[in-house]
């Protein structure tokens, strides 16, 4: 089969999620192309489309007359970069599309306006949606799945409330439905906390869902003692490790703001033990991406930025070494980060959203906490770095959790192409 991935860039130019299926299906040996806004790696099968702008300067006029300050015209000139209106052109891809048998989108935010995916919808290609946020199911919000509002009218959004008055929101949430309802294109979510996300939905309650799980890199799960990853990295083989990391450690979405509480919480808990003289083993704050303003300020608490990653040996030494990996992120469809912690033996303690709710079973390989309880999640790191009953259970138990797993993403889709290719039998041509 021939497959299409259709891909907006972002900071990993175009996305480790894309380029790791993209390879997996190469060695499933099927034909693939990759085409993107923007591409920061050098590969001759990915291909960069060309963007259309007239629709944001024309949408950009109509709202002049509402901007009054230059903050206020600096932060809404820049969301017209990433709404609805934004598109690729659709000229650039139209031979690709006509060429392939399956296409994989992953994503609308800053990149497919709904014109143009109602044009890519009447190829009668067989067409995945592959969602990396919740752009998709609203009208035009990046990712604020709290709001009832993207369920069923969009109106009013506080996130880009200052188009509001051409209504723009609400009929880009009708427009997407028309179109889901009447070309009806098959969901491939990540896990469960997604399937749930976008069936409550308008546009995809009546929608087929898969959960096709994100793979995680071989490279990225080789099996090291730790010890020798210790070793490797030079970090003392002593002391007890918690491991956090994201893009940008003090993104809202990620969680960074709780965790600090959290340890916060824990150091007051340690305190209380010194005073006991019953002072436990050093304790260690390992933290991976963008610092940006993230600041562990404590006397008890060692605390060590490596800043960004830049290989899958490092990463993997670094779950193999750690022995906890925190996950206070809030809302948010993956981390992935989770998913390859778990896949390395790795306990974690994470709230209770996103891929956790499927990779960590609570007390047996880490710990699922309520959403912004950073009690709870003090004294989940507490207990399991510190009482010995559950430290061993969860590093114990932790080993035999996904030995089983064999839903490789790849694999999966492959497969549910080919299915779905008969069942359908898909027309190749465009209207």
């Amino acid at each position: 089969m021939k497959f299409l991935l259709l891909a907006n860039n972002d900071s990993d130019g175009i996305g480790q999620t894309v380029i790791n299926l993209s390879t997996n299906l190469k060695k499933l040996n099927q034909e693939v192309k990759i085409a993107v806004l923007d591409s920061k790696t050098n590969n001759k099968n990915v291909k960069i489309i060309k963007r259309m702008f007239f629709f944001r300067i024309i949408s950009f006029l109509f709202n002049f007359t509402k901007i009054k300050k230059i903050n206020s015209f600096k932060k809404n000139f820049l969301k017209l970069f990433w709404f609805d209106i934004t598109t690729i052109n659709f000229k650039s891809i139209k031979n690709d599309i006509i060429e392939s048998d399956v296409i994989i989108i992953f994503t609308f935010n800053k990149f497919i306006s709904n014109k143009t995916f109602e044009k890519i919808m009447k190829s009668k290609k067989l067409i995945f949606l592959r969602p990396l946020d919740l752009e998709l199911a609203t009208g035009g919000c990046h990712f604020n799945d709290s709001c009832e509002e993207f369920k069923k009218s969009c109106n009013k959004c506080p996130q880009l409330n200052f188009l509001n008055f051409l209504n723009i929101t609400h009929k880009s949430l009708k427009d997407k439905k028309r179109i889901i309802e009447t070309y009806k294109p098959k969901v491939l979510v990540q896990n469960t906390f997604v399937e749930k996300i976008f069936l409550q939905s308008s546009i995809f309650r009546n929608s087929k869902t898969k959960i096709v799980r994100l793979d995680t890199r071989l490279e990225r799960k080789k099996n090291y003692t730790k010890n020798e990853a210790r070793n490797i990295l030079k970090l003392d083989q002593k002391e007890n490790l918690i491991l956090f990391g994201a893009f940008d450690l003090s993104s809202h979405l990620k969680g960074g703001n709780y965790l600090l509480e959290s340890l916060k919480s824990l150091e007051l808990k340690f305190l209380q033990l010194k005073q006991r003289n019953q002072f436990p083993k050093k304790i260690r704050l390992l933290t991976i991406g963008k610092k940006n303003n993230f600041n562990l300020d404590s006397k008890i608490i060692s605390w060590t930025h490596l800043g960004f990653v830049n290989s899958d040996k490092e990463l993997n030494l670094l779950y193999r070494a750690a022995d906890l990996l925190v996950c206070p992120s809030l809302r948010c469809f993956a981390p992935h980060i989770v998913s390859e912690a778990t896949e390395n033996n790795l306990p974690v303690i994470a709230f209770d959203v996103g891929v956790a709710q499927d990779d960590v079973i609570d007390g047996k390989n880490g710990f699922l906490v309520p959403c912004y309880n950073t009690s709870i999640f003090a004294d989940r790191i507490f207990q399991s770095l510190y009482n010995e009953d559950t430290r061993g259970k969860i590093n114990n138990l932790n080993r035999n959790i996904h030995l089983d797993r064999t839903d490789d993403e790849a694999s999966t889709i492959v497969k549910y192409a080919e299915k779905s290719l008969k069942e359908n039998n898909h027309l190749n041509y465009l209207d």
